[in-house]
């Protein structure tokens, strides 16, 4: 998706080259900026890394985003990275004269990137929380686009800021900040000396006379008055000066009732932040808004009026009436393209490639995808705890000891003692798991392409695969960094033997008293873990569940006999304690799990913290067809041995 950022941009005249008729200039900076988010439909404040914009060569110097035609092209402009900003040459045709003097001159002093970003490339850091991204480390609320593509640069009129200066007065404003301080700060005496010097002479004091005088009060009101006057001029004189220095109107500063040390403090945080400010995000424009309704509308049509904004339903149902062909129209006719002459064939190839199809599509089906697969509840998620991950490198997670046990202090040795955390590390990785659809022509003239519909089939097939990778792995009985199997004899965490059964009131008992005598990494603390899980295969569901669900209960040698002498006097310790989870996923038809608390088995970690699938939709010039890719980028691991137990069954 291409968005639009407002760039203030910096031109010194030192780089205005009349010959080449180039300029120098500073595209964009890492400051966060309020914008819509495209992928959760919300404001967020957005940061580009730097490090993280591609682009080719160069890119096209445009009017003011205007990408309809060629003629719209004002020269090029070549992009280079420069520490955490994006800055470069900016070269103009010789057809773009005419711009090029309005830039020289001061006349036009704004331009606005246009790029490109994906939902693959951003790393959400929430409220009140905090996330390392390449290094850096970023506080919630904000979005970081740890890659985009720059697309285009364009001359606009509208600034992003009407107070800001250009490159040159910028940079001697920072460079010079020590001696604009000293010029404000000499500015109260300059003023003083030279209403003094406009003054009168003083009047030298009377000769008092014998007698008191009397008290004049209406003169001493009078003198008071002519005195506040005087130091209100005074004020406004230093504060007219101050702004007239640093080129800001004064207004805003002398109609109030600061004084003047704090209208010199409050000029240098507003020079500051002018500084700081080069990027600005504009109002939701026509285009955004039609794309906001249509996408509601195709929802509409779909029938999830739920997922639609009820302040929006009048608007999109229009869209909502139109058949698949006839909102490829729409497109072209908001994009200026006839299609007066075209064959249906055609209108569907060009609805495709030179519209805001694609981009509808393609918002919508996400927002819906994104919903449904959200809303959906999964079998892993009840016992995984979920984690993130920066890349697709061999990641490593340290396994810190429970520290042990407290020592009791006595009068003879009140000192602390030292406790130890001892390190046990268990690696992982995120793969990436992906799948394509195509969307021809002829679908969208047979008014097939359901995008909504679609898009919830595909969330459960990315839901349906992070559930199998989770069963898959539990099966697998992945190696350990100990070198041992997850469940083995050397983890004291599987049945071996005479009690390796189905689930029973003495095989249960086995598996609590394994679990709880886990020891701590530090080889002495008993854990005392509690088991909360049951994981088994749906073959087993029945008896197991009847067996955890009875008051009453004698253990059978055999499942369908029953022990006559203790069935009907034997108190079933086991009902109700377990979460029970059934499945038909696991190979075994006997096997079973127990599993201790959320967060202490298992873990799905995905890339930079992105739970929902990705869709991505791009046109096939080969086949004129459309074609939507989903991923999902995650990886499973376990956590520890200690809080699981794997029991073969019979």
């Amino acid at each position: 998706m291409i968005r639009s950022d407002g760039v203030r941009f910096a031109v010194s005249p030192q780089t205005i080259n009349e010959e080449t008729r180039s300029v120098d200039a500073v595209f964009s900076t890492q400051n966060p900026v309020m914008v819509f988010d495209p992928f959760r439909h919300e404001i967020v404040p957005e940061i580009l890394l730097a490090s993280g914009m591609r682009s080719g060569e160069s890119v096209s110097l445009i009017d003011s985003h205007n990408r309809e035609t060629i003629k719209n092209v004002l020269g090029s402009a070549v992009p280079r990275k420069d520490g955490d900003r994006i800055v470069g040459v900016v070269r103009f045709a010789k057809s773009s004269q005419d711009e090029f003097e309005k830039v020289r001159d001061g006349h036009i002093t704004d331009f606005s990137v246009g790029y490109r970003i994906s939902e693959k490339d951003s790393a959400y850091v929430e409220r009140g929380e905090s996330k390392e991204v390449g290094g850096v480390s970023f506080d919630g609320p904000v979005v970081i686009r740890t890659g985009w593509e720059l697309k285009e640069l364009s001359l606009v009129v509208v600034g992003a800021d009407p107070a800001a200066k250009a490159r040159a007065e910028n940079d001697d404003k920072i460079k010079n900040t020590d001696k604009k301080e000293k010029n404000i700060m000499s500015d109260t005496e300059e003023v003083k000396k030279e209403i003094k010097r406009s003054e009168p002479a003083p009047v030298p004091d009377p000769v008092p006379e014998p007698k008191p005088a009397p008290v004049d009060i209406e003169a001493i009101t009078r003198a008071a008055k002519a005195a506040g006057a005087q130091e209100e001029r005074i004020r406004i004189e230093q504060i007219k000066t101050m702004c007239r220095k640093v080129g800001v109107e004064p207004d805003k500063y002398e109609n109030g009732k600061m004084t003047v040390d704090e209208v010199q403090r409050a000029l240098f945080d507003d020079l500051a932040a002018q500084h700081e400010t080069n990027r600005v995000s504009y109002g939701e424009s026509d285009g955004e808004k039609w794309t906001r309704q249509a996408m509601h509308g195709l929802m509409i049509r779909a029938g999830q009026i739920g997922m639609v904004d009820e302040n929006l339903r009048g608007q999109a149902h229009p869209v909502a009436a139109m058949t698949a062909i006839e909102f490829g129209k729409e497109c072209l006719k908001r994009a200026g393209v006839d299609f007066s002459g075209m064959d249906i064939m055609e209108i569907a190839k060009r609805a495709m490639t030179t519209s805001d199809f694609a981009n509808v599509i393609n918002t919508t089906a996400n927002k819906a995808l994104k919903i449904s697969y959200m809303e959906r509840p999964y079998l892993w998620q009840q016992f995984c705890s979920i984690g993130s991950a920066n890349n697709f490198l061999l990641q490593t997670e340290v396994e810190v000891s429970r520290g042990g046990v407290l020592t009791k202090l006595t009068t003879e040795n009140p000192e602390y003692p030292m406790k130890k955390f001892t390190d046990g590390a268990q690696t992982y990785s995120i793969d990436t798991y992906a799948g394509m659809w195509r969307f021809s022509r002829h679908m969208l003239i047979n008014d097939q392409m359901n995008v909504v519909a679609n898009s919830q089939e595909m969330a459960k097939t990315a839901g349906r695969t992070i559930e199998k990778n989770v069963f898959d792995f539990i099966i697998s009985n992945p190696t350990m960094s100990d070198g041992n199997a997850l469940f083995s004899v050397a983890h004291l965490n599987i049945a071996v033997g005479a009690d390796i059964d189905p689930p029973t009131i003495a095989t249960l008992n086995e598996a609590e008293l394994a679990m709880s005598n886990q020891l701590d990494l530090d080889g002495t603390t008993q854990l005392d873990i509690q088991p909360v899980f049951l994981l088994a295969p749906t073959d087993i569901k029945g008896y197991t569940k009847e067996f955890l669900s009875s008051t009453w209960w004698s253990d059978q040698a055999a499942i369908g006999t029953v022990d006559a002498a203790d069935s009907s006097t034997r108190a079933n310790i086991w009902k109700g304690r377990l979460q029970e989870i059934y499945t038909a996923k696991f190979t075994s038809t006997t096997a079973w799990y127990l599993l201790g608390e959320k967060g202490e088995t298992f873990e799905v970690s995905f890339l930079n913290g992105r739970q929902a699938p990705i869709m991505e939709t791009e046109f096939d010039f080969n086949t004129k067809d459309m074609k939507v890719t989903l991923s999902s980028d995650h990886g499973v691991r376990a956590k520890d041995w200690k809080a699981v137990y794997y029991n073969a069954g019979t």
